[in-house]
């Protein structure tokens, strides 16, 4: 039981970093559609550099290199 509890708790540190990187790549997506439509660089980079996050945060649930 100890077995599959510390393997529970292995998946749940995955899953974190899944879930967090969902949820920003889909604010992301969000402000690329604003940033069309108001036309501001800005708020592009701020958009492409949330995506960046969340693609370190998907390689993290991948590969686990830091806990959160």
């Amino acid at each position: 039981m100890q077995h599959w509890q510390t393997e529970h708790e292995h998946a749940e540190h995955h899953l974190i970093s899944f879930e967090s990187a969902d949820i920003i790549y889909q604010i992301a997506i969000v402000l690329c559609s604003v940033c069309i439509v108001l036309k501001r660089p800005r708020m592009f980079h701020l958009a492409i550099g949330l995506g960046l996050t969340a693609m370190v945060l998907m390689l993290n649930g991948f590969f686990l290199w830091f806990k959160l």
